[in-house]
């Protein structure tokens, strides 16, 4: 059966309904359901195979079959609207909080404060689940507790985990697509968007979407910047450096989330600015390419900078040149 959940706006506040749709085996796409039920509720989810539940309009929570006779009252609190949870279990927002709802043994799980969810996206090992508000994103286990958060400024469209890989969320608003990383909580672009586009699945670089017309799309996308920060942040770094030999990888902003990992001298195999990377080998450490870098830039600052860093490690060969290339004899001098 088919759960459907919609209002009327033009019939009021409380026109909140829920149709059941019967699908016959075998439904081709000339046919029409068998059959079709419609009932008052809020809000309402698939609990198991025929059960459901359901809210109504002051916010009591039962669990009804298919017919809609109640089966179970869930004495919970006044709850404003419903979400999938898995076979068994409902995740129930009631008043700032979300909770995970035992539905058969009538008990919360666990509950986290999070005000006004509009929608509820799963992992596919159902593991992790992202809850999302206006302009908010918390990322949680399948207990509720939380990994990661994440806000915006505008509003947010759609959400998911991409298919085989529950630490990468994909999001869209009204002009990006954007990532987030779990649980590190790192994000960024993937790309601009033209139009609004809801986002239906994800895998590898193609993406699965909606627009406002209902349309279906499929977009390609380079995601190589999360794939590569998500290597990073798993230490997997022969994946890392396979990554940046196969790929453009450039930006400063590439280059300060490696730095800010503790990590400078991976990004020497990707920058191409002849000073930055000198800068970037002495904040590493790596005098070898320092002085490679320093010759091609053959500044007398650089040279000095390049002697100074030498001699901290005890490289009195390199601080020698350097001395040399500045004719600096009287620090020349202090070496023999």
């Amino acid at each position: 059966m088919i759960l459907l959940n919609y209002s009327c706006r033009s019939e009021g506040a409380d026109s909140h309904y829920i149709e059941l749709a019967s699908v016959p085996t075998g439904l081709k796409s000339s046919s029409d359901p068998s059959e079709v039920m419609r009932y008052n509720s809020m809000s309402s989810v698939w609990v198991s195979r025929n059960r459901i539940a359901s809210v109504d309009k002051n916010g009591a929570l039962s669990i009804r079959n298919t017919k809609n006779d109640s089966v179970n009252i869930l004495e919970i609190g006044q709850v404003d609207a419903v979400f999938y949870a898995g076979t068994g279990f409902i995740l129930a927002q009631v008043g700032d909080k979300v909770s995970l709802i035992d539905a058969k043994d009538n008990y919360i799980v666990s509950s986290i404060f999070f005000g006004k969810v509009r929608f509820v996206q799963w992992s596919s090992d159902f593991t992790r689940v992202a809850l999302v508000s206006k302009r908010d994103i918390i990322i949680c286990t399948k207990k509720l507790e939380i990994l990661t958060t994440h806000s915006e400024v505008n509003s947010i469209k759609s959400c998911t985990f991409v298919s085989g890989n529950i630490s990468i969320v994909l999001f869209t608003t009204p002009c990006h697509i954007k990532y987030i990383i779990v649980p590190s909580g790192d994000y960024g672009i993937v790309r601009t968007l033209d139009v609004v586009l809801y986002i239906v699945h994800a895998k590898d670089k193609n993406i699965s979407f909606l627009d406002r017309e209902v349309k279906p799309r499929i977009l390609t996308i380079d995601n190589t910047e999360y794939l590569f920060k998500l290597a990073l942040l798993e230490e997997r770094y022969e994946e890392v450096l396979r990554i940046i030999r196969s790929s453009n990888l450039v930006g400063q902003a590439l280059i300060s989330f490696v730095r800010e990992k503790g990590l400078p001298e991976i990004a020497l195999h990707f920058i191409k600015d002849t000073r930055t990377k000198f800068l970037l080998s002495l904040e590493c450490c790596n005098m070898e390419i320092a002085l490679e870098m320093a010759k091609h830039l053959d500044d007398p600052d650089c040279w000095k900078k390049l002697a100074s860093s030498a001699l901290k490690l005890g490289n009195i060969q390199i601080a020698e040149e350097c001395y040399i290339r500045v004719k600096d004899f009287h620090h020349l001098s202090f070496l023999y």
